[in-house]
């Protein structure tokens, strides 16, 4: 189980075996032949002037790479295996997610495959309580019998909810990006009924950069929860648990995906 703490050390621990690695530290006695030639002065100033042209070189070649990478390594830490439903033509269809939390502010969430591509959801603490109550709220409803497919606005019965969506063609590379808000409520799909998180198109703020290269908008987002999924969640998304990964190590759970009776 990975967490903040972890990605700190590996990341510190990483620059020390660079800064070694550039004062020589790495070499050792037994593979360093000791060297004692007196240069020429002409040919040092030859051995300088390639070594400055090399570098410039590497730095064109670093910051044109920088230019067109779209990575997001490092945005997230991926703390827990999670599951849920998308809309296809053909049904339901179940897909992996993977519950996370931003590194540079602790917001949480998990991202999936949808629509052809990925997306990242992710909650501040505040959204993030109102869709633990909107979770409860519905387990009250389904045991109380109180869901009905006949019922008006049923997919936003549990009301508005705040948050970010990052998208992209695969899951590394999400350069894409809007902040809106989406709907929590339920829906039934074959006579079950399934919790849903919903919003209609973000605007897309990568767009100010990339132009023409990406899109002005997201997908309109759309993700279904049996109840075993969502006490899942729930638990996952909790305080416990984030104050868990964020300075020790949540509990790990194994899911069933069936459809709920009702």
């Amino acid at each position: 189980m990975k967490n903040i703490s972890k990605i700190a050390k590996a990341f510190f621990g990483a620059l020390f075996i660079v800064s070694c690695a550039s004062n020589g530290v790495a070499q050792t006695a037994e593979n360093a032949p000791d060297t004692y030639e007196i240069e020429d002065e002409e040919e040092t100033k030859t051995a300088t002037t390639k070594e400055s042209k090399a570098k410039k070189e590497k730095s064109s070649r670093t910051g044109i790479a920088d230019l067109f990478s779209f990575g997001n390594k490092g945005d997230y830490v991926e703390y827990e295996d999670a599951s849920l439903f998308s809309k296809e033509i053909t049904g339901l269809k179940e897909q992996k997610a993977v519950v996370v939390i931003r590194t540079d502010n602790h917001n949480a969430g998990f991202g999936s495959s949808f629509s052809g591509g990925y997306y990242y959801i992710q909650f501040d603490n505040d959204s993030r309580q109102k869709l633990l109550k909107a979770i409860d709220s519905y387990f009250a409803d389904f045991d109380n019998r109180v869901l009905s497919p006949k019922a008006k606005h049923a997919d936003k019965a549990y009301g508005k909810i705040s948050y970010r969506l990052d998208w992209g063609s695969i899951k590394s590379s999400t350069p894409n990006n809007g902040s809106g808000t989406g709907y929590c409520g339920y829906e039934f799909i074959k006579k079950s009924p399934y919790f849903c998180i919903y919003n209609y198109p973000f605007a897309n703020d990568y767009y100010k950069v990339a132009g023409e290269a990406t899109t002005r908008e997201s997908k309109k987002y759309q993700v279904y929860f049996t109840r075993a999924q969502l006490r899942h969640l729930k638990e996952v998304l909790s305080d416990e648990t984030i104050n868990g990964v964020l300075y020790g190590s949540p509990v790990e759970e194994t899911v069933p995906v069936e459809a709920d009776e009702y």
